[in-house]
């Protein structure tokens, strides 16, 4: 797909081994129906192409991708493994993304937006942009990670993280006048800033 948008249809697409499936950049890729991502090619996925999932309950493979929507009002499952996503993460209304079924890692370079119904898992949920990102949508985490040393991760809304909070070093998580709950342990490395709170509600270790 070098421009432009292609729907498959619902239709499963399968190519050979010495066969590559290409997302361009600017480009867009819908999954519509249950079909699931193109299969046996080496795929590639432009850092500003678009991925969507916008079928029925679908799962969600694990790639590089540019830009990630899972949408459609049916449950999304990432597949285990290590899911990138170098542009934005989009979960529309309705949507349920079933990440607690896999348990995947997810590495974000660009913003978090969530309008449906988020069950991360216990793989770790990682911010790792290079440029500033924000969180978008009341959302709970199980395990978060800022890995962006370049710019600032802001918290939009209010944000719970069930198990470990994790901030390397040289980051900041601006909460942005909201609260952040940790219901385990903080890892803290970087830094806080902004009006609203990190509320400590559990954990094991000393804080």
């Amino acid at each position: 797909v070098q421009s432009g948008l292609f729907t498959n249809g619902g239709f499963a697409i399968t190519g050979g081994a010495g066969d590559t499936f290409e997302v361009a950049n600017g480009a867009r890729f819908n999954l519509s129906g249950t079909s699931a991502m193109a299969t046996v090619f080496t795929k590639s996925f432009g850092a500003t192409s678009t991925v969507n999932y916008q079928g029925g309950v679908q799962n969600v493979s694990v790639e590089t991708y540019g830009h990630l929507i899972l949408d459609g009002g049916s449950t999304k499952t990432p597949l285990g493994g290590t899911h990138t996503v170098a542009g934005n993460f989009t979960l529309g209304a309705g949507t349920i993304y079933a990440g607690n079924t896999n348990n995947p890692l997810v590495n974000l370079a660009g913003n978090f937006s969530n309008s449906g119904t988020f069950n991360s898992g216990t793989g770790q949920f990682t911010f790792s942009g290079t440029a500033a990102q924000g969180i978008t949508g009341v959302t709970t985490f199980t395990n978060l990670a800022v890995s962006n040393t370049a710019a600032v991760v802001t918290a939009n809304n209010a944000l719970t993280v069930a198990g470990t909070l994790t901030l390397a070093a040289s980051t900041t998580l601006a909460d942005g006048g909201n609260t952040v709950t940790v219901n385990g342990d903080i890892s803290n490395a970087g830094s806080h800033t902004g009006t609203g709170r990190i509320l400590l509600s559990g954990g094991a270790a000393a804080h």
